[in-house]
């Protein structure tokens, strides 16, 4: 493996520890405890898009032979495929539990799952694990994998997290998979196309939307 690799394999661990310091600084050991257990169940169900790629790999719909294969393929196997894994953690997990009593915490947890997934994603990655290696830049997914995994945790925990708190409850659920799946693949089409003019859109336009979000989720007010 060369430097960057490391430097890939280490950063969302890295991420996480500060981000669980901080927060148990603020909070108590229990939501400590639940960031570990969030972060671990997020490296478990990196799985899934191993599974999803290996679904890909025997369909034939790895071989991109057209531009429809190629947006199949980014938003239903890899988009979908890994923000399906990081949904139900947080759905039926994360949110069940007492500690989550605000939608910024729904944004937290999300996050944390994110980067445990993130770990195992590069992990597989990096030692060419996956049945369908996704045709990434190698370098630069190494160097994305994280802010972009933590955009799309954000997108998600925040309608994730507000489902807790509406009526709508299934709606808004939903809504932040959808989301999350729709950035995500949106992602990954830039990487598997190299079009690098569409990825520097991605960016501005995510970046403004995560801002919004997360101004509504400090606000929000039951």
């Amino acid at each position: 493996m060369n430097t960057l690799s490391y430097i890939a394999l280490g950063l969302p661990p890295a991420i996480a520890i500060i981000f669980y310091l901080y927060l148990v600084l603020r909070n108590n050991k229990r939501f400590g405890f639940l960031l570990i257990k969030a972060f671990f169940a997020g490296l478990i169900v990196s799985a899934l898009l191993l599974f999803s790629l290996y679904l890909a790999n025997i369909t034939g719909l790895d071989r991109f032979t057209s531009l429809n294969r190629t947006l199949f393929y980014a938003f239903v196997f890899v988009g979908f495929g890994a923000e399906l894994g990081k949904f139900l953690v947080l759905r039926f997990y994360l949110m069940s539990k007492p500690e989550v009593d605000t939608p910024m915490h729904g944004i937290t947890f999300s996050v944390m799952t994110a980067l445990g997934f993130t770990t195992g994603a590069v992990v597989l990655f990096v030692f060419n694990l996956y049945e369908s290696k996704p045709p990434y830049p190698m370098n630069m997914y190494l160097i994305l994998a994280a802010p972009s995994n933590i955009i799309f945790a954000i997108i998600m925990g925040f309608f994730v997290g507000m489902s807790k708190f509406v009526e709508s409850r299934f709606v808004y659920a939903l809504s932040g998979l959808a989301a999350a799946s729709f950035f995500n693949g949106l992602f990954k089409f830039c990487l598997m196309t190299h079009d690098y003019k569409l990825l520097n859109l991605f960016a501005f336009g995510s970046a403004l939307v995560i801002v919004v979000l997360i101004i509504r989720a400090i606000n929000y007010r039951p």
